[in-house]
């Protein structure tokens, strides 16, 4: 559940967020984090699903997704997958 809705979040804000508030956003929609969000954004990076990058100045990292992450949402976009869906047609 929060891997398959951190990695969506990812997709629809591809390299404007970091971990702060891809937190806030997964808290927001009823997905707790519970201090678990940087190691499944490690496993995410190890799996080559998503990258993080920093500019300069920048104290923390901002996440993008990959083509290899973008097919694992095709692969899990169909009805009633994606927990964040699910939670978006009933809210």
């Amino acid at each position: 559940m929060l891997t398959n809705a951190t990695l969506k979040l990812i997709s629809e804000h591809n390299g404007e967020w970091g971990w702060y508030k891809l937190d806030r956003a997964l808290n927001y929609i009823n997905v707790p984090t519970e201090g678990k969000l940087m190691k499944v954004l490690s496993q995410l990076e190890d799996s080559d699903l998503i990258s993080a990058h920093k500019s300069q100045g920048m104290t923390s990292a901002l996440y993008s997704i990959t083509p290899a992450g973008e097919k694992v949402l095709e692969k899990e976009s169909h009805p009633d997958k994606l927990y964040v869906d699910n939670l978006r047609r009933s809210g």
